[in-house]
């Protein structure tokens, strides 16, 4: 699986829930009836978009992709499949036993280890990826749920649709999330509605939005970090070039507590190896966010007291480079991850190392 967890496809505030035991128990049983592969979900389908989102909206709420991929255009298929991919890819690193388990269930399904590299969802023939595609990303997806126990993510829950417009073999709307009111879209496949996840950046945030005042932090302080009813200071900035899966990036991370020399002289050495895989974990709390060269968001990762948060849409971005130096603002406003609320804000200046 390693040579195909390279993709950053979706957001990361994808993140699978939880499904229930009975489910998987029933999965299970179905699966040891048909030689260890759970059974492909029943073709469904709608007449209508609201059909289809109603359909699609109750799938994901209850977690049951293994249904709920059925009812996505192929496009968004390989966005969603590729996403949990990389997400499942990115959750074996240094984990031996997580690794061999993952490999195992691409073995199952036929997944080719050695699949070329795509540049995007694009470039994936989803349905021909796996033997059973529904089967696979319902697997895929309960082992997520059972071995990323610190997400705090989800995908966003989808409640009302409204204001549907059809346009031939289109249609959009509006929808209301727990990220608020949200632009949807459907497509009409072979005489059938389906969901289609539009693959285009969200909007970005304005910083003066937040309604922060970025002056007003405690001495010492550059800003500070909520997750619940967790609290933290941030008082350091430290950055430097590496690459996200290839592309060039600046890694800002807001730190509580300062970057050790050694960790420092440890990070630098492995930049000059390897770039591509360049990583190290902040001591104390942290907000790690990942920037183009021109200081555009890429992704954003927090960590306070064991609770961790990713995502690559919500932080507001006011970044300036200038050379070897870096400064500016950056925040996000209050929002709901799992049972927790996350925040932060922060005003920095600093070099980027190296």
């Amino acid at each position: 699986m390693k040579s195909i967890s390279f993709l950053a496809i979706v957001s990361s505030a994808f993140v699978v829930g939880c499904g229930s035991e009975e489910k998987e128990s029933t999965d299970k049983k179905k699966a040891d009836a048909d030689g260890g592969k759970p059974a492909a979900a029943a073709a469904q389908s709608f007449d209508t978009p609201e059909a289809v989102f109603a359909a699609f909206s109750q799938a994901t709420a209850n977690n049951d992709w293994q249904s709920a991929i059925g009812m996505i255009t192929d496009e968004s298929k390989a966005m969603v499949v590729m996403g949990m991919i990389f997400q499942a890819g990115f959750m074996t690193m240094d984990d031996e036993a997580k690794g061999k388990e993952l490999e195992q269930i691409g073995k199952k399904y036929g997944l080719d280890e050695n699949m070329p590299e795509p540049a995007s969802p694009d470039d994936v023939d989803v349905n021909s990826l796996v033997d059973d595609l529904p089967g696979f990303i319902g697997e895929l997806s309960a082992w997520i749920a059972a071995n990323d126990t610190d997400s705090k993510g989800g995908f966003p829950k989808l409640t009302e649709v409204s204001d549907i417009k059809i346009d031939g073999d289109s249609a959009t709307g509006l929808v209301k999330t727990e990220d608020g009111q949200q632009p949807i879209e459907f497509r009409k496949v072979d005489g059938q509605w389906k969901v289609h996840m539009a693959t285009g950046p969200p909007p970005a945030p304005s910083i003066d939005e937040l309604g922060v005042d970025f002056a007003n932090v405690g001495e010492g302080e550059i800003g500070s970090m909520q997750v619940g009813d967790k609290t933290a200071a941030l008082r350091h900035a430290f950055a430097y070039h590496a690459k996200f899966f290839d592309d060039p990036c600046i890694v800002l991370t807001l730190t509580a507590v300062e970057v050790s020399a050694e960790k420092q002289q440890d990070l630098e050495q492995q930049l000059k190896e390897n770039p591509d895989n360049a990583f190290f974990f902040p001591d104390g709390p942290n907000v790690r966010l990942t920037l183009t060269p021109e200081g555009q968001l890429m992704s954003m990762n927090a960590w306070i007291d064991n609770s961790s948060i990713n995502t690559n849409r919500g932080p507001a971005v006011d970044v300036q480079i200038d050379g070897n130096k870096i400064s500016g603002r950056v925040g996000m406003a209050p929002k709901e991850f799992g049972e927790q609320e996350f925040q932060f804000h922060a005003k920095f200046d600093t070099e980027i190392r190296f």
